[in-house]
């Protein structure tokens, strides 16, 4: 019976939630691709087994000053890839004091 579920879920998943798919960028490494039009206001990475995830980790703030002694390389990974908030409470950002 478990199984029956599941598999409705996944289907429906993949009807109504899949977008995108990982492919080779020819820019770097890999990229995301859209498989077909995302809707606006459309998050294109909810994972089919959600249920299954860890609850997400704590919010940590973390300022410019904190980051300085990181190797270069490691500093402009964590500046491209996490958002940066001035002003606001951070969640998972680097904010720029």
């Amino acid at each position: 019976m478990k199984t029956d579920v599941l598999k409705r879920a996944l289907l429906d998943h993949l009807m109504h939630r899949c977008y995108i798919k990982f492919a080779p960028s020819r820019i770097a490494g890999v990229g995301v691709r859209a498989v077909r039009d995302i809707p606006p206001d459309t998050d294109p990475f909810v994972p089919p087994n959600a249920h299954l995830q860890p609850p997400e980790p704590p919010c940590i703030a973390v300022r410019e000053d904190e980051i300085a002694g990181l190797p270069a390389a490691v500093r402009s990974q964590l500046l491209s890839f996490f958002a940066v908030s001035i002003d606001l409470e951070p969640c998972l950002t680097l904010t720029l004091q």
